[in-house]
């Protein structure tokens, strides 16, 4: 009953040995013929064709850099597919057909510092794409003061301080006396350290360093100063 389906021989007497030919089904769905011979019926169901998918490579790693790749895809002629992907920056083409193929990959730059992955799949299996984050040098920063000594009076005072140094480059602070203190004690790029000294109160001259972005200042202050005493007349 369907021109699928042969059988031979096609006539003839007494008992037969009977031979069904099928031809291969190219549709997914199953289907159904009938032979009939001396009025009696043979139903014959014949299954749709099976397919999986296989892509390879299964995994891609991707630089930030805007890419094209190979995809490979097999598959049992007659089997449809659609490919769909997960992200708007990952795309495939063809984005469909019938049976084997070999596909093109295609994405975007990735302008962000960060990594980010996407999905392509196809009949139930995917190649997973990670694509790294454009990578930003770290500036080369160099610092530098209006001056690498100071000589300060007993009395409490304070005094500024250029630095110089690099946009983007962040720089601390430290004093290693308690009685030498800076403000800010830490920022980025250039800028005016004010450097606050409190009074000497013994006679003996002390120092103090007060290293800023790696930059030594060596700071000296004075002692105080002793009243002569009156001489009795």
């Amino acid at each position: 009953s369907a021109p699928w389906l042969g059988v031979a021989p096609a006539n003839g007497s007494g008992d037969a040995i009977l031979t069904l030919t099928p031809q291969a089904n190219p549709d997914m769905a199953s289907r159904s013929a009938t032979i009939t011979a001396g009025g009696q019926a043979i139903e014959v169901t014949q299954a749709g064709l099976v397919c999986s998918y296989v892509l390879s490579p299964a995994v891609l790693a991707l630089d930030s850099g805007a890419w094209i790749a190979a995809v490979t895809l097999k598959v049992a002629s007659g089997c449809a597919w659609s490919a769909q992907s997960s992200v708007p920056w990952l795309s495939i083409t063809p984005a469909s057909g019938n049976g084997d193929g070999a596909l093109t990959l295609t994405a975007q730059a990735n302008a962000g510092t960060g990594a980010r992955t996407g999905t392509i799949a196809i009949g139930g299996q995917s190649v997973q794409v990670t694509q790294a984050g454009v990578v930003v040098a770290a500036p080369v920063c160099s610092y530098a003061l209006a001056t690498s000594a100071l000589s300060l009076g007993a009395a409490a005072q304070s005094v500024s301080v250029a630095l110089t140094a690099g946009a983007g480059c962040a720089w601390t602070a430290a004093s290693d006396v308690p009685w030498l203190t800076s403000a800010p004690d830490h920022g980025s790029g250039s800028g005016t350290i004010l450097l606050a000294a409190a009074a000497n109160p013994a006679t003996s001259a002390r120092t103090g360093i007060v290293t800023i972005g790696g930059q030594a200042l060596q700071v000296a202050q004075a002692g105080t100063t002793q009243p002569v005493a009156p001489v009795p007349v």
